[in-house]
């Protein structure tokens, strides 16, 4: 949304009551405003949104006036001034480079393109959930194998549990649910195979269920249409009075998504439409509609929506020149970061398979995974900080070259000055798993009284940011998008761990899991009750894999032996998570110089402060203010604290935005002194800066996610001879 909704904010003073009034109410009567809380709180909508119009149109505020423009201020800031891509109040455009063109060139309005709308995976879970519990249902359930379950002929081994030894009539049902049928008929096909009776078939098979050898229940996909996967299943569904009832209920419900989707830009519609949905989903599921933020970070409705912005952006050869040089040595950095990461991750994982061997005779990777869970989610204390400590003084010694100005503000290298340590500092050689030949850099471009100069935002290392699902939903051409990951492959096999669908990482929207399958290319593991690969691929289990040591290297193995991998490799898709949000050239600091390169800002101004050290009374904060701008905090910056997971904008003339800040401010100073900090960062390009305007010369915040590939390759897995 534009970012000049929000100059009124700062029009209004400390004292002037009425000012900030007129300022959320301003914001408040947007339409486009408005439909995004019906989005994202229609409780608000709900229950005082209008009455607040109502209100303020008779003179007459509600009570708690003070304490509801707050929450709009929230919202406001959030919609306006940050680049989040969500919804059409932070929608997809695509840009290319241009290496014969030049400067910049935009097309189309920056309004809204196109829009889609999606259910949630959770969502259309709970209706499959629901339904499993039906009586007239549950003989049609389908069955299939635990994929985190390996099995060799008589007997089944379970990753963190004892083996079981399977009877005939349970190796029967073990071939049946290999086909993913209905319970019954899985329950008939072992009984026919073996003579016995298929109520004692159908026992067994419940038993195999309660096991965790065989899975009981709809297989919901993390994707953009699971209830097309539901409505799959639901279709083969041998009695008619049962399938055409659940048919039924998909009908209404995607029909009242429709209607979701069809009253975009109407906010009061909208509003109406979901509460409509809402409705119909809570009594086919008898699951409330919404999830609170303490049940799930993200995805807390029945559905969502992507857009589409009109525009289309040309990066022309002039500004490419510019980023170029100082490009290229971030990037080695980060994959000197990545591969420097994957190596001493690797002596820990050699050092742990080392201690399993000696007490088993074959290391399962289940076993390895589960012994190393402290060092791949980068615990306190683990390798990857040292790592990270390691690179952070190697920045230190390469600023060294830099030269700062008299105020400590900014340091200023030239690349021709880092050349002569860099190579030193930052030695190259091959990614150690695939998934690290990529780095995303998010870069910003500011529009300055002498042209243009780029802002880097972060720089995601060892992944590919594009492998969301939602820019694949929003591409212009999903295909090209999908051939550019498989010729980025040049061959190799990438292996992929599979997360659960109860993982609190996942999401229908972003990485994890990945919105791209290379067929032939791909090999996936389970270590947990996942959905399944994609195209039906073939499963391994983290039981059923074999770690040894073969001339130094740990590997893995199939068991029938027909490919083998650097555990490096397999274990990618932790280490990619593991370091792709740390790279940060400077450790925090009270104050943290900017740093320039040629003429690319890589690192803003920060500032690290206590948050006892920080006046926090909301009806004094022009003293907050006075306080920061003491420290040099200029007047728009971001603020990250340990109680709010993403940064939020601060204006520090805004006294509604102000009054957000003393409000964590007061959280945190209830957190222990390690946590208890608040930590500022400068807003770079500057509001008067952005370049990105609509139709109405309405300015807008924006980054390009950049994706660069290093031009060589990962290991990957190899056919055993």
């Amino acid at each position: 949304m534009p970012f000049d909704w929000l100059a009124g904010f700062s029009a209004a003073t400390d004292l002037d009551a009425d000012g900030q009034s007129a300022a959320a109410e301003r914001v408040m009567r947007e339409p486009r405003f408005v439909e995004a809380l019906a989005w994202q709180n229609p409780a608000a909508v709900r229950s005082w949104l209008a009455k607040h119009v109502t209100a303020a149109d008779s003179g007459n505020p509600l009570r708690r006036s003070g304490y509801r423009q707050a929450v709009l201020g929230r919202y406001a800031q959030r919609y306006c001034a940050k680049n989040d891509t969500i919804g059409f109040f932070g929608p997809v455009a695509w840009a290319r480079f241009d290496e014969s063109g030049d400067t910049l060139r935009a097309a189309g309005t920056g309004r809204i393109r196109r829009r889609s709308v999606h259910f949630e995976t959770w969502a259309v879970e709970a209706l499959s959930v629901a339904w499993q519990a039906d009586p007239e249902v549950a003989a049609h359930i389908p069955v299939r194998l635990n994929p985190a379950v390996s099995f060799d002929g008589q007997r089944a081994r379970r990753p963190w549990r004892t083996d079981v030894e399977l009877t005939a009539p349970q190796q029967a049902l073990i071939r049946a649910a290999r086909s993913q049928v209905g319970f019954a008929e899985a329950a008939k096909a072992a009984a026919a195979e073996t003579g016995c009776a298929v109520a004692d078939a159908e026992q067994e098979l419940r038993t195999l269920v309660e096991a965790g050898l065989v899975l009981a229940g709809f297989v919901v996909p993390l994707d953009e249409q699971p209830e097309v996967a539901l409505r799959q299943q639901v279709s083969r569904i041998v009695d008619d009075t049962a399938r055409a009832r659940l048919l039924g209920v998909l009908d209404e419900l995607e029909a009242r998504r429709g209607e979701v989707a069809a009253a975009a830009g109407d906010p009061l519609a909208v509003h109406a439409a979901l509460e409509r949905l809402g409705d119909a989903f809570t009594i086919a599921s008898a699951v409330a509609a919404g999830r609170t933020k303490q049940e799930s970070p993200r995805g807390r409705t029945v559905v969502y929506q992507d857009s589409r912005r009109d525009l289309d952006v040309v990066v022309g050869a002039d500004l490419l020149d510019g980023v170029r040089a100082p490009l290229s040595l971030l990037l080695d950095a980060a994959s000197w970061l990545a591969r420097e990461t994957g190596a001493a991750v690797g002596e820990v994982l050699a050092d742990r398979y080392r201690s399993l061997s000696r007490r088993t005779a074959e290391v399962r990777l289940s076993e390895l995974y589960f012994s190393a869970a402290d060092v791949l989610t980068g615990a306190e204390g683990t390798v990857v900080h040292e790592v990270v400590d390691d690179f952070q003084a190697r920045w230190a010694e390469l600023l060294r070259c830099g030269r700062r100005d008299e105020h400590d503000q900014e340091i200023r290298l030239s690349t021709e000055d880092a050349a002569r340590l860099a190579p030193a500092l930052f030695p190259q050689g091959e990614p150690v798993w695939t998934a690290a030949k990529y780095h995303s850099p998010d870069l910003m471009l500011a529009r300055t009284a002498d042209g243009h100069r780029w802002v880097l935002g972060e720089l995601h290392v060892a992944m590919n940011t594009l492998e969301s699902r939602l820019f694949h939903t929003q591409a212009d051409d999903r295909a090209e998008l999908n051939a550019a990951v498989a010729a980025d492959m040049s061959g190799a096999t990438r292996v992929i761990a599979l997360q659960p669908n109860d993982s609190p990482e996942v999401s229908p929207r972003t990485y994890p899991p990945l919105a791209v399958h290379v067929s032939g290319q791909y090999l996936y593991w389970s270590f947990g009750e996942d959905s399944g690969a994609p195209e039906r691929s073939r499963t391994w289990p983290a039981v059923g894999l074999l770690v040894s040591e073969r001339a130094g290297e740990l590997v893995v193995s199939s068991p029938c032996g027909t490919w083998t991998a650097p555990v490096l490799e397999v274990l990618g898709e932790f280490l990619s998570a593991l370091v792709v949000d740390r790279f940060h050239l400077l450790p925090p600091a009270p104050h943290r110089p900017r740093v320039v390169i040629d003429d690319v800002v890589v690192t803003r101004r920060s500032w690290r402060v206590p948050a006892v050290e920080l006046p926090f009374d909301a009806n004094k904060i022009a003293v907050l203010a006075d306080a920061l701008r003491a420290r040099g905090v200029p007047r728009h910056v971001f603020v990250r604290t340990a109680v709010e997971s993403k940064p939020f904008y601060v204006d520090l003339d805004a006294p509604l935005l102000l009054r957000n800040l003393a409000r964590v401010l007061r959280l945190v100073r209830e957190l222990p002194p390690e946590r208890g900090h608040v930590d500022i960062v400068e807003m770079a390009p500057d509001p008067d800066e952005l370049w990105l305007t609509d139709d109405a010369e309405q300015r807008y915040t924006s980054e390009f996610r950049v994706i660069a590939v290093h031009d060589l390759s990962a290991p990957g897995a190899v056919a055993a001879d």
